[in-house]
C-alpha cells in the first residue's frame, strides 16, 4: 500500500498543482505522516482517510487498499471539473452534518432511556 499512496501522493501533487505541505494541511495531516505512509512506515488512520475521500473523493480507496482498478474513480482525473468536485465536497458536508445530528439525536435517546429505566 506504501507505494501506492507514494503514487497518489505525487499524482495529486501534480495533477492538481499542490505542494505536498497543502495536501498534507488539506488531509489534516503533516507532511511527515505522508512521508511515513509513502514510505510503508505506518498505517493511515480512520480519519485521515475520511479526509481522503473528503477532500478528493475522486480517489478509489479499493485502488488504495488493494491496488485493483484505477486510482481515481473517473480513468482520468482531469475529466471531473471543478464544479463536479465541488458539488461532492458539499454534498458530502452535507451528509457528514446530517450523520452529526442523528448521532446527537440517538445519544439522547440514549440519554432518555437511561434515566427512564433508572427510575424503575
Amino acid at each position: 500500500m506504501n507505494d501506492r499512496f507514494k503514487e497518489l501522493f505525487n499524482t495529486l501533487s501534480f495533477s492538481r498543482n499542490l505542494k505536498k505541505s497543502t495536501i498534507a494541511e488539506k488531509l489534516e495531516s503533516t507532511q511527515q505522516n505522508l512521508s511515513k505512509l509513502s514510505s510503508g512506515d505506518g498505517n493511515p488512520s480512520a480519519k485521515f482517510l475520511f479526509n481522503l475521500v473528503s477532500e478528493f473523493p475522486e480517489v478509489n480507496l479499493n485502488w488504495v487498499f488493494t491496488g485493483k482498478g484505477n486510482m481515481f474513480l473517473s480513468d482520468d482525473v482531469s475529466t471531473m471539473s471543478n464544479s463536479e468536485i465541488t458539488a461532492l465536497k458539499e454534498e458530502n458536508k452535507s451528509l457528514r452534518d446530517r450523520n452529526d445530528e442523528l448521532n446527537r439525536e440517538m445519544h439522547a435517546l440514549k440519554d432518555k432511556m437511561i434515566d427512564i429505566l433508572s427510575k424503575k
